[in-house]
């Protein structure tokens, strides 16, 4: 059983591969017909949209993306190879078959989004973003729980299921998986706002565009604010490798401004909205640091704190 359960965690991971590889594809196909992108963003112009350099950071997530695959697999093939076969799969398969939704997600949305059917693709973004949010759940479970630093034990000590690396393995592990996947799924979650506040001022609904961009903008910080609260307050143990999501944020909310600037526009309540949300941003990227710094936190035994 354990056997066939690497064979099917090994095939899932590898057809997650393998549509991360297509899902790459379509958005490259997407970046060669930019001008369509453009096009539908010039014919949707809303008081909270980024200059078009923020979305280079597509290019930041599948670099990372293609690191951790490597890194991943590396760390799945030596754990065969070392005999460690009586551990548990370094992923569970439930993580691979979430993360192949995932591309597969992502490739209709940038097809459907670049074909103009933006109520469809908002909806696949939206559902998306929560699958993301799942993955992360889970990755931060195998990171923080399901991992651990190799040690001198006894053979008998060597029955549990969790995973032993070097401290540098499980260093890089944590640092790749929790700010990659973190950084996919803050992105989403402001594409979301983004794309549905053109929904909202000029799909189906036709709101104007201050009270489209006011309400997306609610809705994000409710989700921005969760995410602050874990971070820095209730699990901000396992959030220390995380810093990505928090940098991405200012990097979008200047982007916001910055174009809202260049067009001329700077006194619109949305874009007021989203310098608040910068300001916040910065503070809360802030609070981390100096926490971190003045009360570092304090790790136990894994093999004591699963739950």
């Amino acid at each position: 059983m354990n056997c066939l359960s690497y064979c099917c965690t090994l095939f899932l991971a590898v057809i997650s591969a393998i549509t991360f590889g297509v899902d790459l594809w379509v958005n490259y196909e997407s970046a060669a017909n930019m001008h369509r992108i453009k096009r539908i963003s010039n014919n949707h112009p809303t008081q909270i949209e980024p200059a078009n350099w923020m979305f280079g950071v597509w290019v930041v997530i599948y670099v990372l993306f293609v690191i951790w695959y490597l890194y991943i697999f590396l760390l799945l093939f030596r754990q065969i190879c070392c005999g460690r076969r009586n551990k548990s799969p370094l992923f569970p398969g439930i993580f691979w078959l979430i993360f192949i939704i995932i591309n597969v997600l992502n490739g209709l949305w940038i097809h459907l989004y670049v074909k103009n059917y933006m109520v469809i693709s908002g909806i696949i973004l939206a559902v998306l973003t929560l699958m993301l949010y799942l993955i992360n759940m889970i990755a931060f479970r195998v990171c923080w729980f399901d991992v651990t630093y190799e040690k001198p034990y006894n053979d008998d000590e060597r029955d549990d299921d969790i995973v032993e690396l070097s401290r540098c393995e499980v260093g890089l592990l944590r640092f790749t998986t929790l700010n990659g996947l973190p950084l996919y799924a803050i992105w989403c979650t402001v594409a979301t706002a983004l794309q549905w506040t053109m929904i909202f001022q000029y799909d189906t609904f036709h709101w104007s565009s201050t009270v489209s961009s006011i309400v997306t903008l609610s809705i994000l910080s409710f989700v921005l604010f969760m995410f602050w609260f874990m971070e820095i307050i209730s699990l901000r143990k396992y959030f220390t490798y995380t810093w990505l999501p928090s940098i991405l944020l200012i990097v979008v909310f200047s982007s916001i401004i910055a174009r809202a600037h260049s067009m001329g526009g700077s006194h619109r309540p949305g874009l007021l909205f989203a310098f608040v949300l910068l300001i916040v941003s910065s503070a809360m990227l802030l609070v981390k640091f100096f926490t971190l710094c003045c009360c570092p936190p304090r790790y136990e035994d894994q093999r004591c704190s699963r739950v």
